[in-house]
């Protein structure tokens, strides 16, 4: 029994995001991580977030944490969006330590990646398309900050941003989060492009790499999957949908003292930070219902697989379209781009959106329990809890500002569902479901009246 939950490539993925929150939380309590004491529920809250990669705080992080800590932070952002199975392997090319085949299938399955790609390749990859974009967002940010920073404080918070920025982690050095510079074009642009390119996956990544070197610049020649298909239709159609909805929802009242640029920029914005990055250019606390409802469900389908991003992922929400529009077809089998998606596929999408559904409703019911004080007195809204619940499982990160007003047992249920956010909650299923056996037995059909 032990050696089989040892060979069970979930259990370490499972087990190393727990040990980096609870050594990162541990490390953040630490008087040399604080200028001011905070509780080490707190810490273990930051930590969360950091690790996978929310940005949901309950503390102002510039104000909170020393320079230290604040390094500290940046790393666990770092290796949260790499992924840390990803980063564990990378120190084992370094070290130049063989991959045993446990190591690889871990590799394997935390990215949900082309097993034809060598593992070595793929970690190399991850690591090297991870730190190539944020060099060059961070240059570009620390240039747009020397208009705000000294030079040196610039680079500074033009490296934690891009980091923060790339790994869809939506930490800033800043207590209006990017507030201040709402309607500068440059800093927003680099911003979207990196949350983009961070949400989209690696594995869409590496495969435009793969063309532009085979085929040069003969766009027509290029042969893409219907994953990375998928991932960039979806993808695009969210951001654009979300931007033309928050710009009409919010025109006359939010953006009313913007102009139509600054805000139809401002609108772009938040439609794509809400692909599980976190940052906001506007206070959420001041947006009507309609729009915490809209950006609730952007929030929870969430980026691509294989990325930093976090939710039910925009591939299964594609697969689930697809398959909602081939049943009303009342087709078997379910198509795109002239494919068949083999019905596995299709089974596995439907039980992570009933799982996550399931999970934010529980979650909903518990905090509304420990906060009923506060919903009765109306300090606490149960639109703002529900919404708080799935940033935290989209792990986005964008809040109305009650984080740092719920109770402890609330920041509990918020530090699990970032926590199966990050990690998925199929790999969770899949972590219990490793050592069973395939039913090999069948039983008599007999119908059941539905709907």
């Amino acid at each position: 029994m032990l050696s089989k939950l040892y060979k069970n490539p979930y259990l370490y993925i499972l087990s190393a995001y727990v040990v980096a929150i609870i050594v990162g939380g541990l490390i953040l309590f630490l008087p040399v991580s604080i200028n001011n004491p905070i509780s080490f529920i707190d810490a273990i809250y930051t930590a969360t977030s950091a690790i996978c990669v929310t940005g949901l705080t309950v503390v102002d992080v510039d104000y909170t944490f020393t320079t230290f800590g604040e390094m500290i932070i940046l790393f666990l952002i770092q290796i949260g969006g790499i992924g840390i199975t990803i980063f564990s392997a990378f120190l084992m090319l370094a070290t130049r330590r063989e991959f045993s085949m446990l190591n690889q299938s871990v590799v394997e399955e935390s990215l949900t990646m082309d097993r034809q790609i060598k593992t070595k390749r793929l970690v190399l990859y991850v690591v090297l398309i991870t730190f190539f974009v944020e060099l060059i967002g961070a240059t570009f940010l620390s240039f747009y900050f020397t208009k705000y920073y000294r030079t040196a404080e610039a680079i500074y918070k033009g490296i934690f941003t891009a980091i923060s920025a790339f790994c869809n982690a939506g930490f800033t050095l800043s207590s209006n989060n990017i507030e201040t510079y709402s309607t500068h074009v440059g800093i927003n642009l680099t911003l979207m492009l990196l949350i983009f390119i961070g949400g989209i996956g690696y594995f869409c990544i590496i495969e435009m790499l793969k063309n532009i070197k085979e085929k040069k610049i003969s766009f027509k020649k290029y042969h893409f999957s219907i994953h990375t298909k998928s991932a960039f239709l979806v993808s695009c159609g969210l951001i654009l949908f979300g931007a033309i909805s928050f710009f009409i929802f919010e025109h006359d009242k939010l953006l009313a003292s913007y102009t139509f640029m600054e805000s139809t920029l401002i609108s772009f914005f938040q439609s794509v930070t809400a692909r599980t990055a976190g940052f906001n250019s506007i206070s959420f606390a001041s947006v009507i219902q309609a729009t915490l409802l809209l950006f609730g469900a952007l929030m929870f389908i969430g980026a691509s697989s294989a990325s930093c991003g976090g939710g039910v992922k925009t591939t299964t929400f594609w697969v689930l379209i697809k398959s909602f529009t081939a049943s009303i077809k009342n087709r078997e089998h379910v198509f795109m781009f002239k494919r068949s998606i083999p019905k596995p596929v299709v089974k596995k999408a439907v039980l992570l959106s009933i799982l996550a559904v399931v999970w934010i409703f529980i979650a909903s019911i518990l905090i509304s329990l420990f906060e009923r004080h506060a919903l009765a007195t109306g300090q606490l809204r149960l639109d703002q809890l529900v919404f708080e619940i799935i940033s935290a499982f989209g792990t986005v990160g964008l809040s109305t500002g009650i984080s740092d007003k719920i109770s402890e047992a609330s920041k509990i249920v918020i530090i699990s569902t970032m926590y199966f956010g990050r990690t998925g909650l199929l790999t969770i299923v899949s972590f219990f479901a490793f050592s069973i056996k395939e039913e090999r037995f069948n039983y008599p059909e007999e119908d059941i009246f539905v709907g």
